[in-house]
């Protein structure tokens, strides 16, 4: 950067990068981040998974900036990744101050000239990613994520009217019955309820499903623990050496079985209602091709045919042994694993399960970047603190989604479901 050709830049720009390097000079720690900011690599791996060196550089430049959260930077900087449309042959990425973003190409053109993968070649049009330290603007400045904000503070206000309005006939006092109902599907007291709710009806259920839940969304949080923390290290090849090391890794390594056995669990369920609901008032007409048909299109919305597709053609013998542990599970209610698995403890966290898995990447991305950057990987007790506090946040956000969108709208559909049955 200090033998940058500043001839043919902005005066802005100029100044920026002057500012920058002066600021750096008196700061090691950000002033090394800075450097390593500056690569160069395959284009390729842009496309795949060890695409996280080029995060950890971006990551870097970032945290050379020094931006902290009530202290803005002096020099905000952005990290930008250039390389070819088609993602061959060479990819640069530098670091630059943020108000040198419309110079970046020829900033490129410098640094490309003395990086050691210089293929010499010419992009005529270039794909670009820029990742800027700070945004331009805070988002209480932006109309859009005020909107969004407004929206998600609707469902507190509901929950806090149904929950504090209630009496002993109707639960509600002026408003009609039907109203009643849609304000009721949202009263926290009586979702705490469905929270834990047990079906007492022998055979309604497979019981084991429960705690099968609950190991599904932990081991979820774990791998995405041990994924998303890559870009992080600096010693990256040391821990992939590590991970690759022992029998107990492969829990980690194998990583896409906790997804696998969601999609069972769903592909079970799906199955156990539907023949359970057409077991006594229809014949069972299993060589019929429009029953089978009819069972698709029935549950089309749980992609149940993806979910079998998925399962029999990708991870088959693990989905089998899962499909054997529930059957068992559930035609012997003394086996111990059915014991354990249908334990009433279970209940509450498999009921948010489901928010768990759609919300835990934020806690995980969270407490990464408010450790200290780079890390350097020691041993696994870092990352099962880190997966301990993940887990913890996960529980408590799913906890917040499901007693506010996900069991409300579970009533709202039941209550709906029974008005347009009532009219038809």
């Amino acid at each position: 950067m200090k033998n940058l050709e500043t001839d043919n830049l902005t005066k802005e720009c100029t100044g920026s990068i002057r500012k920058a390097l002066a600021h750096l000079s008196h700061r090691e720690r950000q002033r090394q981040l800075f450097i390593t900011a500056f690569t160069s690599g395959d284009a390729s791996k842009f496309q795949n998974t060890e695409h996280d060196r080029w995060i950890f550089n971006a990551l870097a430049c970032i945290n050379a900036a020094g931006e902290q959260n009530f202290h803005a930077s002096p020099i905000p900087l952005s990290f930008c990744a250039l390389m070819d449309e088609e993602f061959e042959g060479t990819a640069y990425g530098i670091c630059i101050p943020t108000s040198c973003l419309n110079e970046k190409y020829k900033i490129l053109s410098s640094w490309k000239t003395v990086s050691l993968f210089n293929d010499g070649t010419k992009k005529e049009k270039p794909f670009e990613i820029c990742l800027s330290s700070r945004h331009k603007e805070q988002w209480y400045q932006q109309w859009k994520p005020i909107l969004v904000f407004c929206f998600l503070l609707l469902f507190p206000c509901l929950i806090i009217i149904s929950s504090t309005n209630q009496n002993n006939q109707f639960g509600y006092k002026n408003v009609s019955p039907f109203y009643q109902q849609i304000l009721q599907a949202f009263s926290l007291k009586e979702n705490l309820k469905l929270l834990a709710h047990v079906s007492k009806e022998p055979n309604s259920t497979i019981t084991c499903i429960v705690g099968l839940r609950v190991l599904a969304a932990f081991w979820a949080v774990l791998v995405h623990t041990t994924l998303l923390i890559q870009p992080f290290f600096e010693n990256l090849e040391e821990y992939e050496d590590d991970m690759v090391n022992g029998f107990w890794n492969q829990a980690l390594t194998n990583n896409t079985l906790a997804v696998d056995i969601f999609f069972v669990i769903s592909g079970t369920l799906t199955s156990f209602n539907w023949f359970k609901s057409k077991g006594n008032t229809q014949q069972q007409t299993w060589s019929s091709a429009k029953y089978w048909l009819k069972f698709y299109r029935h549950r089309e919305w749980d992609w149940t045919l993806y979910h079998l597709l998925y399962g029999a053609v990708f991870r088959n013998l693990f989905a089998i042994s899962i499909a054997l542990l529930i059957y068992n599970c559930y035609v012997s209610e003394s086996d111990p694993f059915n014991k354990i698995l249908s334990l009433k403890l279970w209940m509450p966290l498999s009921s948010i399960s489901y928010s768990i898995y759609l919300v835990h990447v934020v806690p995980i991305t969270f407490t990464f970047l408010l450790d200290q950057f780079p890390m350097t990987y020691t041993d696994k007790w870092h990352i099962a603190f880190h997966y301990l506090v993940q887990l913890s946040l996960s529980i408590a956000i799913g906890f917040i989604v499901t007693m506010s969108v996900e069991i409300p709208f579970r009533n709202l559909e039941r209550i709906f479901s029974k008005k347009k049955i009532h009219h038809e």
